[in-house]
């Protein structure tokens, strides 16, 4: 995660999870979910890089799809939060501004902290709001859907027992009846 995104992002010779992360990073849509088929198979791949890739985005869309594909969130998170806390840094009290002080051995490691909490925040406010407003929604979805494919299989049931329902033509009335009412007329 560290050294994202590459220096050479024109090369094409790429794989398809530096495609995925390029998409994440340049917020390309298109790209994106041409790459996310390619990386199903390993989509917690790199302590779940795509998913923590996504929320250093704040793409909360990007996150949503990963984890629809099977990101672990909480998986995610919990790497964000180790790699954080290995950072080496050192805490004391300092009497006159009657505060902690925390002190990182460079810039760079202090950014990174920063950065990974920000991180671990974007994670933790996605969880709980896709595991109250997503998933029962795309719950629902599958749920419509496999309905949908068992009437539709139902339906080829019926047609291989019974056979195809006769299709039934117009009805062909002649010509000369055409003007003329069934009923008698009265006079």
């Amino acid at each position: 995660m560290h050294d994202w995104p590459p220096e050479d992002m024109r090369s094409s010779g790429r794989t398809p999870q530096e495609h995925l992360l390029a998409a994440i990073a340049a917020d390309d849509h298109a790209a994106f979910y041409a790459a996310l088929p390619d990386v199903r198979g390993d989509i917690n791949k790199n302590k779940g890089q795509y998913l923590r890739a996504a929320a250093d985005a704040r793409n909360m869309l990007f996150m949503k799809e990963l984890a629809l594909a099977g990101a672990d969130i909480g998986y995610a998170s919990a790497e964000a939060e180790r790699e954080r806390s290995s950072i080496q840094k050192n805490s004391y009290w300092d009497d006159r501004r009657e505060d902690f002080i925390t002190r990182f051995e460079n810039a760079a490691e202090e950014a990174r902290y920063n950065k990974l909490g920000r991180t671990m925040a974007t994670l933790q406010q996605f969880q709980q709001n896709f595991t109250a407003h997503i998933a029962p929604a795309e719950t629902l979805k599958n749920q419509q859907r496999i309905l949908e494919e068992i009437e539709a299989l139902k339906q080829q049931i019926t047609e291989l027992r019974d056979g195809k329902p006769i299709e039934k033509g117009a009805l062909h009335v002649p010509a000369a009846l055409r003007g003329t009412s069934a009923a008698p007329k009265q006079p």
